[in-house]
């Protein structure tokens, strides 16, 4: 069962909080990093990665439960409209045929791809994921920005079609996980929403925390 926070700020902070180290230690490290991976991307780009590493810029984490779960079951429904949503949300996605099954295919022609497989999306509008260490060494699956935005507007739109003032009370409602799968679906793509539009509007990454 995976609970996740959202990370809305410098990758340089993000990693601080997590080896104890400060960001202007880790910023020059971020910032090589992101130069050499636009690098190799090249013309696959079409603009250069780029953010503010800088400590004063915004910071925040959002705390998810298992809304990332719930979104992503969502996303593979939402593609399955012959099949009946579920009512809980299972302890592992793949415990879900639907899920499984398109797993299986590797998410092929989905229209959610960048929010289903990604573990951070930078700032840049791209429409492809592509697998990389991080600046730490360990191995993510980075996504665009605009484009996850653009999916969970999208998949918003085709299932929940909240207003802003509803999305704005699903997304400062607390968390249950006991609630039947809908009402967390709802509230895990509101909160995504949240971070990824205050990310896009502050051209920050965002990135997941996973906490077990």
């Amino acid at each position: 069962m995976s609970r996740v926070d959202l990370w809305v700020g410098p990758l340089s902070v993000y990693f601080a909080s997590l080896t104890g180290k400060s960001a202007d230690e880790l910023r020059g490290g971020v910032e090589r990093w992101a130069q050499d991976v636009g690098e190799s991307l090249g013309k696959r780009l079409k603009s250069p990665l780029r953010w503010s590493e800088e400590a004063s810029a915004v910071a925040e984490q959002i705390e998810l439960g298992r809304g990332l779960d719930a979104v992503r079951l969502l996303a593979v429904h939402a593609q399955a409209t012959d099949q009946d949503l579920p009512d809980a949300l299972p302890a592992q996605l793949a415990d879900d045929q639907v899920y499984r099954e398109a797993e299986q295919r590797s998410f092929q022609k989905s229209h959610y791809g960048q929010v289903l497989v990604a573990d951070c999306w930078l700032p840049g509008d791209f429409d492809f994921t592509f697998r990389v260490p991080r600046p730490d060494g360990e191995d993510w699956t980075f996504g665009s920005l605009a484009a996850c935005r653009d999916q969970l507007h999208f998949l918003e739109a085709r299932t929940f079609g909240l207003s802003a003032e509803a999305r704005a009370e699903f997304a400062a409602a607390p968390l249950d996980d006991l609630a039947s799968f809908v009402k967390q679906a709802r509230a895990g793509l509101a909160r995504m929403r949240t971070a990824v539009d205050r990310a896009f509007d502050h051209g920050l990454p965002v990135a997941l925390q996973r906490l077990g």
